[in-house]
């Protein structure tokens, strides 16, 4: 029951993400430059309650940006849930679960899939990087300005889907990494 509360609660915040996104993304500019929480989510989502859920909630914001396009589908689903899942992933095997972490991730994958989006146009329309640095930068500045909106629900979610408040606060096991050479003994 509390997974199908956690996911319903997690679809609403998705829907609320969106409509602001959608709604004031293209009015409030930060010297020309726009934000974009959808990837932040997704990754944050990723570090704070893990692969699956990153994943799922990633799916599901690209699902509503992919409808939100004039020109069809655009594959922000795959993309978004790769972000969040790998996150995830990232942040059990290697990384803490902190506000650091998250706000770092975020601001990378933001960064990468702005700097993706542009090299594939500049590929196929021709172009330059001239202008296109001030604009990254200003939209980095402005989604970390903005990203202070979705880290605190994020965190309330993560609560209400794990167990008890210790079970969430406690780190992940270590885990001691080998080159796969393992001691056999003999009996």
């Amino acid at each position: 029951m509390k997974k199908v509360v956690r996911a319903v609660l997690t679809l609403l915040f998705c829907l609320l993400l969106f409509g602001f996104q959608s709604a004031f993304g293209l009015r409030l500019r930060f010297f020309g430059a726009g934000f974009d929480l959808l990837p932040m989510a997704a990754v944050t989502a990723g570090v704070l309650s893990g692969a699956a859920v990153g994943g799922w909630t990633g799916f599901a914001l690209g699902l509503m940006a992919d409808m939100n396009r004039p020109g069809g589908i655009c594959l922000y689903a795959g993309l978004y849930f790769l972000l969040g899942a790998l996150a995830g992933q990232l942040t059990k095997l290697y990384l803490r679960r902190s506000l650091l972490t998250a706000f770092l991730g975020s601001l990378a994958a933001l960064a990468l899939l702005h700097l993706g989006s542009f090299a594939l146009s500049a590929f196929v329309y021709g172009g330059t990087f001239a202008g296109y640095w001030r604009e990254l930068l200003l939209t980095l500045v402005f989604s970390a300005l903005l990203y202070f909106l979705i880290y605190p629900p994020l965190t309330l979610l993560d609560r209400l889907g794990t167990h008890s408040r210790r079970e969430a606060d406690m780190p992940p096991p270590r885990r001691i990494r080998t080159l796969g050479h393992h001691r056999r003994t003999r009996t």
